[in-house]
């Protein structure tokens, strides 16, 4: 398999104490010094840089062989981490022992086997894996057909039916609230331009279940996730947010017992808790918004052992939300004042903020600036987004909204200095985009045969009132809250028409919503 330049380091990095210590012992024990230079080197690193790490080895003879060095390094990590999991994390353990079960059942060692069923059965209870049951059950039943093994007695294989057929029903249980979950995740991510009205009927069929009706009909706590995510999922895309967030809350609840000791858990507590932090904002419940932010950054308690990549992943999650809340709420010089620490986590951790977020940073920070009138400082941002790698694949909805401000900062900086590049480039992207959201298109139509014409004092207010009544008009569906998280249009629109400052717009605003 080719990697990346960056594999290896971010692996090491993702490291936690305990999984280091033990990896670091084994390459120095047990592969060459080599080996053990090279992952002190990499460990050592703050961020990635190759040229930095040739310059620190270049003492080494094998830095000539370094890529060689590096694929040996990574893939004997990865081993060592199997070898290390098997006895702290439950599911690679459980499977492992199961086939060692399967070894000693062939050997005739029965009673060994037995021994090691009885141990594997009480793990994969705790941990609900109804698939090592099942298969533990088929063979303790084996045992007992086994004329050679007198440990059991026949009437034990009706125990034994009755148990397969119970975890048969768990086991079909959880697969169809997984089967649905996915329904939802097909369904949402097809869901492109399409009228929140079909949205509306499509979701609230799935709502409609049976299996989303009660709680009861998830038999075990697996289950249980998926029924209490499912409702959440639809409820926030139904922008019903009361029972997003009673769902979140209880699906919080059901996590909170295993953060520290199951790291997968620990994930799904940490993205509820997200997901928690976006729908209190969406309620305007701003306070409460805050401390769960805050309840989401002491998750990573300094006495809790926890890898430094999940740390890491916490402080930016937190600082998104921050963000988020203050642009909503209208706390613009919070969010100003909040850039520049971004900035330092940013620089800090560029390996560990995944792309999608990176440019949703970069278009809150051009926002900012441009709501304080800083054009120069937005459009440094947005040269950042328009000229990123990909970035109109990675996120094509920011990409948009970067073209649309980028033209309302020269429109705002003066005509005069537009640039006949930029205005050729949005039209051209206007013409090739035919699943633009339509408050993006209809208004980027706007700047190109309104805005950026000639127009006369009173003929261009009569086309401001035109374009926010079309707006509003659209606004009416879902698209326009997305639309708004982005841009809020109709406030920039109003400034121009009452002839006051886009700032003071977007204040009175968010006061008048919030009272």
């Amino acid at each position: 398999m080719k990697k990346n330049n960056s594999f290896l380091y971010e692996l090491i990095h993702s490291l936690s104490g305990n999984e280091k210590r033990y990896i670091s012992l084994s390459v120095k024990s047990e592969a060459n010094k080599n080996h053990f230079k090279l992952f002190n080197a990499i460990e050592k690193q703050e961020n990635f840089d190759e040229r930095t790490l040739r310059v620190a080895l270049q003492n080494e003879s094998f830095v000539r062989h370094l890529p060689v060095l590096k694929h040996y390094l990574y893939d004997y990590i990865l081993k060592k981490l199997h070898s290390f999991y098997y006895g702290v994390t439950l599911d690679v353990a459980l499977q492992q022992s199961f086939v060692e079960a399967k070894i000693l059942f062939k050997k005739n060692l029965f009673h060994q086997c037995k021994v090691k069923l009885t141990h594997i059965q009480k793990l994969a209870q705790k941990e609900e894996d109804f698939i090592i049951l099942l298969r533990c059950a088929e063979l303790e039943r084996e045992l007992i057909e086994d004329s050679d093994y007198p440990g059991l007695e026949t009437r034990d294989v009706e125990e034994i039916l009755q148990r397969e057929l119970s975890l048969t029903r768990q086991v079909d249980n959880l697969n169809k609230y997984k089967t649905l979950s996915s329904q939802v995740f097909i369904s949402i991510k097809g869901f492109g331009n399409t009228s929140f009205h079909h949205r509306e009927e499509i979701l609230k069929k799935y709502l409609k279940e049976p299996l989303i009706q009660n709680e009861k009909n998830a038999s075990s706590l697996k289950a249980k996730t998926y029924f209490h995510f499912i409702r959440s999922t639809c409820y926030n895309y139904l922008h019903d947010y009361p029972n997003t967030l009673k769902s979140v809350e209880l699906l919080l609840s059901l996590m909170k017992p295993y953060i520290y000791t199951d790291e997968s858990k620990l994930d799904s507590y940490l993205a509820f808790l997200n997901n928690k932090a976006h729908t209190l904002i969406s309620m305007q419940k701003y306070e409460d918004a805050l401390l769960t932010i805050d309840q989401l950054r002491l998750t990573s308690n300094p006495r809790k052992k926890m890898p430094e990549i999940t740390i890491r992943r916490i402080l930016i999650t937190s600082y998104t939300q921050e963000m988020n809340l203050y642009m909503h709420s209208g706390q613009y010089d919070k969010a100003l004042d909040l850039i520049p620490v971004i900035e330092k986590v940013q620089k800090k951790y560029p390996e560990t903020i995944e792309e999608s977020r990176q440019l949703l940073f970069y278009f809150h920070f051009a926002y900012v600036h441009f709501i304080f009138g800083n054009y120069k400082k937005a459009h440094t941002y947005l040269f950042k987004i328009l000229n990123y790698k990909g970035g109109i694949h990675t996120r094509e909805d920011i990409y948009c909204h970067s073209k649309i401000v980028q033209l309302l900062i020269f429109y705002e900086s003066g005509k005069e200095s537009f640039p006949k590049g930029v205005l050729q480039s949005a039209i051209y992207f206007i013409n090739k985009k035919e699943d633009l959201y339509p408050t993006e298109k209809v208004f980027l139509l706007f700047l190109r045969d309104k805005l950026l014409k000639n127009l006369g004092a009173s003929e261009l207010q009569n086309e401001y009132h035109k374009i926010r009544q079309k707006i509003i008009h659209l606004q009416k569906n879902l698209e326009a809250e997305k639309t708004r998280f982005y841009f809020d249009f109709i406030a920039w629109i109003d400034s121009k028409i009452k002839g006051q400052k886009f700032k003071e717009v977007l204040i009175e605003k968010n006061n008048r919503a919030v009272s």
